[in-house]
């Protein structure tokens, strides 16, 4: 009877998944190992390639010439004069006129130039309230010596602008405003 027990433990063990050694496979009922369906054995990351993101690389802030399309600010010899760039940093970009902005992330580095890649193709960049056209949306008030004339927003009453030297300079800073909302 002892026999019968110690062969039916050794067939429940070799059964049992083994806690020291890779997962044993399934067998078929013609002795075959059913391999396809066995998922892949994960391997855990090592703690030594997990860091902070402000040690493994660096944002750049790049203010290009209003005009400059963003085909030209992509080529390599475009960042040659920029030796502080290393691979791996991330180029935020955008003109001086406000036109449009991207996100770059330098994949490769020479001397006298830097290969990117594209993180964030190039956004228009325009206000997110679009006025209803005609709606006047300010008053133009004179606040006495002191705070001269002054623009205020209808919507909260909060002043926008004031100390303006004439009713038509604080209607031109509307105007201004309005333009640039619109845009």
């Amino acid at each position: 009877m002892a026999k019968t027990d110690k062969a039916g433990a050794q067939a429940a063990a070799a059964d049992a998944p083994d806690a020291s050694g890779p997962i044993k496979q399934p067998v078929a009922a013609d002795g075959a190992a059913a391999v396809a369906d066995a998922p892949a054995r994960i391997v855990p990351l090592s703690a030594d390639r997990w860091k902070f993101g402000d040690f493994g690389r660096t944002i750049h802030t790049v203010t290009v010439p209003a005009g400059t399309d963003f085909e030209t600010v992509c080529r390599p010899e475009y960042w040659g004069n920029l030796t502080r760039m290393t691979v791996d940093d991330i180029i935020q970009i955008g003109t001086d006129d406000r036109a449009w902005f991207a996100e770059l992330i330098v994949i490769g580095k020479a001397r006298n130039s830097a290969t990117v890649a594209v993180l964030r193709a190039p956004v228009a960049l325009s206000a997110a309230f679009k006025p209803e056209p005609g709606a006047v949306l300010f008053d133009v008030q004179y606040a006495g010596a002191h705070g001269k004339w002054r623009v205020i927003r209808k919507s909260d009453r909060a002043v926008m602008k004031d100390r303006c030297e004439s009713e038509s300079e604080a209607r031109k800073w509307v105007e201004q405003y309005e333009r640039l909302v619109a845009a």
